[in-house]
């Protein structure tokens, strides 16, 4: 039987170590990656932030929507309301009516 040479013992045992420790330290690198960087853990949270204000601006314009689709409709469908919104809105008035504006006082010092 013939004994391994005294370097190829040493290459045995220091390669598995070596390994391991390598890839503990790719390991540690990755590991930060995905904690601190921008696109990691803390870029997952400001997404998540993100697409949260975005739900919430959603909700808001779909009801502004609602609202003015309500306000279209009365003002092709109601006579009265388009009488009160051109009257508020233009300042216009009947044939036989007359308009009356008062001015705010004037401040003397």
């Amino acid at each position: 039987m013939t004994r391994p040479s005294g370097l190829h013992t040493v290459r045995k045992y220091l390669g598995a170590p070596l390994v391991v420790v390598l890839l503990a330290v790719v390991n540690l690198v990755l590991l930060q990656a995905v904690f601190f960087s921008p696109k990691g853990v803390a870029g997952l949270r400001n997404k998540r932030e993100q697409v949260r204000k975005l739900r919430t601006e959603t909700r808001q314009l779909q009801a502004r929507c609602r609202q003015l689709y309500r306000e279209v409709n009365r003002l092709a469908h109601e006579r009265p309301y388009q009488e009160r919104v051109v009257r508020q809105e233009l300042g216009w008035v009947g044939p036989d009516e007359i308009l009356v504006r008062f001015l705010p006082p004037e401040r003397r010092p």
